[in-house]
């Protein structure tokens, strides 16, 4: 495999050689010795004295550990029975537990290869980072950490040096790996978006003499193309501009190196990745064809899509921009590439990174209509997210390249109510009500932003309730608080239904953080009259502002400023943003407070969960606070305001970039500005970059029109123009 071995050239495996000092010049990946390497790169080269670089999951060597586990026959016997029992329960939480545990290592060596992959397929990343991934996009990594909440890549780390960590065990013990362990190997490399694990994974089936299937080079082509896109600044850089494009050229651009343009273009990597696999026999299927056309939409250049999707799926967006809405000629169900809903999806995001939302909403027509494809929910979310990224004003020296394919707030409320009428009639969720509720704040729509905040309030009054059933789930398995025995008992530890449900509790739980974060944004906003377009400041000063500050205080710090005409208004208290993690001072729930209301608002009396599991915690012992299930309820207790008053200024400046960077992607904050003072185009031969200004873009700006595509046909709108 030519373009395989070219890419790893120099580098040996740590799945294959533990000890191995990898260096490389190749242009995409510089890999430097274990000494100095980056974090992500030294869970995959370790020492062998040290197999995962991870407290947590060291294993005792081989040798003693053998004589503990022969001396004893009766307790040789008892770890049996329970490994055996946790392997039938089949829990992913007690496999992964039973594999790092050091008293099960014999075991786990011991293991015939068919019942370990059965039980390595169950350490999926569907369950232990998908619905984490989908929950921390809203949220920053500072966030996350002011709100006591394990970081996203902390999450991916931990979880990549746990696979190792077990795929090196059984590699000690004189186990080759198989094909279906690199599968899942790659399908985890995918879902963390680490294009670099994708390579010593890949490298190391090469070594090995393992032939990939379809699905090994889709997992390995996917890891590419979201390389670094769901962590980091680099997960809110996805939208392809000229000067994204342009930085994108130099690898040395930090924030845009998780994938290249120009020279070292993700396209022709994923498209030699593609020939390679077409030389060894293997058709494509739709994953197949979808990886390429995400990684043509990462160029910019429209024209290749389009010809893409006509090429393989019949679709003429051509035609569909000129208003003609014939149906195409669909392929066979039994092909390979027939789309389904992913197709959609992929559709939607390669259309709006790309700047043309009216074009998705065309080919996502034309494509569910004529396949008879349901459009999922999730569609409709990425299809709002990108249609308020673009709604966003620019501004500043680079504001021209960052303006392209810009849409009105009347295009968002026209689409949302193409969504939630007609034929579709689709339920808004939370992230929507985020969407527009911070597109009536960009555009002044007052009114707006206070009905999609009290829908946003609603649905997190639910997710509460689900929270405390969860909660009391939990609590079933625990002794109960006036109990005066707190000892917790071992077997309850190791049951399929105790850990399902720890497991379900922190999700839910995680997704209440997330919500009640995105009401404390949307508090803050509502204090910022200079955005919103009201007849009479002094009206919004005097009446506004103060029903807002008395209805939604549980969500604004006591420490609060806002301007009005007349100056600034400075409230003082005990909470700050940024300092602490919750903005009450009190252990209640943050609920809202109806002016009128007579009598006590439903809910206000009700203790916060975090301060129920601090006193679980002070009931533990510490073997018990160390268990991985029971650390997972009480590790985001909050113990006290560990953030010193000295950083007030810094934390605080913090949250106002985070509310800045959050999903107004590529807004180039002002250190960018300062180090790169000039914008330089890039070379005119890169045609690639010559396409991004579309003529017909810039003609239908200077006529004040778009063409907005409804359920039954194209409808002429110029007051939905391009701003």
């Amino acid at each position: 495999m030519r373009v395989i071995v070219r890419r790893c050239e120099g580098v040996t495996s740590h799945l294959l050689n533990p000890s191995c000092r990898p260096v490389s010049n190749f242009r995409f990946h510089q890999l430097n010795p274990v000494a100095g390497s980056t974090r992500r790169l030294a869970r995959w080269i370790t020492t062998k004295c040290s197999l995962a670089g991870s407290k947590h999951a060291a294993i005792i060597s081989s040798r003693v550990r053998r004589q503990e586990f022969h001396s004893d026959p009766t307790r040789t016997a008892t770890l049996k029975q329970e490994f055996n029992s946790i392997l039938a329960a089949a829990q992913p939480d007690l496999v992964m537990e039973a594999f790092l545990n050091p008293d099960y290592y014999e075991l786990v060596a011991q293991l015939p290869q068919g019942v370990f992959v059965e039980a390595f397929r169950l350490l999926s990343p569907s369950y232990f980072i998908e619905p984490y991934k989908e929950l921390h996009d809203l949220l920053s990594s500072r966030v996350a950490r002011r709100k006591r909440c394990t970081a996203i890549q902390v999450i991916y780390d931990e979880f990549a040096t746990k696979l190792s960590t077990i795929i090196r065990m059984r590699q000690l013990a004189g186990h080759a790996t198989s094909l279906a362990e690199y599968t899942h190997l790659l399908d985890c490399a995918q879902s963390l978006g680490d294009g670099l694990m994708a390579d010593y994974i890949w490298h190391s089936m090469s070594k090995a003499g393992v032939s990939p299937d379809v699905a090994c080079y889709n997992h390995y082509m996917e890891s590419k193309i979201w390389n670094g896109c769901h962590a980091g600044q680099e997960q809110y850089r996805i939208r392809i501009t000229p000067w994204a494009y342009w930085r994108r050229r130099n690898a040395d651009s930090e924030g845009w190196n998780n994938y290249g343009t120009g020279p070292r273009s993700l396209k022709h990597e994923i498209r030699l990745i593609c020939d390679e696999m077409l030389k060894v026999g293997l058709e494509p299927d739709e994953r197949t064809m979808i990886n390429v056309l995400l990684a043509i939409s990462r160029t910019g250049f429209n024209p290749d899509m389009w010809k893409f999707l006509y090429d393989v799926w019949n679709v003429d967006v051509r035609e569909l921009e000129n208003g003609d809405r014939r149906s195409i000629v669909p392929i066979h169900r039994s092909s390979p590439v027939y789309p389904t809903s992913r197709l959609l999806w992929a559709v939607t995001h390669a259309f709006g990174a790309s700047n043309d939302i009216p074009g998705a909403l065309r080919v996502l027509d034309q494509i569910s209509s004529s396949y008879g494809i349901e459009i999922p929910e999730s569609v409709w979310v990425e299809l709002l997210k990108r249609s308020y990224i673009l709604s966003v004003r620019r501004h500043g020296r680079i504001g021209r390249t960052l303006r392209l394919g810009t849409v009105s707030y009347g295009f968002i409320r026209s689409t949302y109510e193409t969504i939630t009428t007609g034929p579709f009639k689709t339920k808004p969720t939370f992230d929507m009500h985020w969407f527009f509720a911070k597109a009536a704040w960009n555009w002044g729509n007052w009114q707006n932003l206070e009905a999609h905040m009290m829908l946003a309030y609603k649905m997190l009054e639910e997710t509460r309730r689900k929270r405390k059933h969860a909660r009391e789930m939990v609590e079933s398995y625990l002794p109960p608080l006036e109990s005066s025995d707190a000892r917790i008992n071992p077997d309850i530890l190791r049951s399929r239904g105790f850990a399902e449900a720890v497991r379900a509790y922190d999700i839910i739980r995680l997704r209440c953080v997330q919500q009640t974060t995105i009401i404390e944004r949307l508090a803050r906003l509502c204090s910022r009259p200079r955005h919103h377009r009201v007849e009479n400041p002094f009206y919004w000063a005097r009446v506004l502002a103060p029903r807002v500050l008395e209805e939604w205080r549980d969500f604004l710090p006591e420490y609060f400023t806002y301007e009005t005409p007349a100056g600034t208004v400075k409230i003082y208290g005990n909470t700050w943003v940024g300092r602490h993690s919750r903005v009450v001072s009190h252990d209640k729930v943050q609920v809202r407070r109806p002016i009128k209301a007579m009598a006590s608002t439903p809910g206000s009396d009700t203790v916060d969960d975090d301060f129920i599991w601090a006193k679980y915690r002070d009931r533990m012992s510490t073997k018990e606070q160390n268990h991985p299930l029971l650390k997972l309820l009480i590790q985001p207790v909050l113990i006290s305001e560990d953030i010193q008053p000295s950083e007030l200024e810094s934390e605080y400046e913090m949250e106002l970039e985070d509310e800045e960077m959050e999903l107004d992607q590529e807004v180039v904050s002002g250190n960018e500005v300062e180090a790169n003072p000039t914008y330089r185009e890039p070379y005119y031969e890169d045609e690639d970059y010559m396409n991004l200004f579309s003529k017909a873009e810039i003609e239908a700006r200077e006529k004040k029109e778009v063409w907005f595509e409804h359920a039954f046909g194209y409808i002429r709108r110029p007051e939905l123009a391009y701003e």
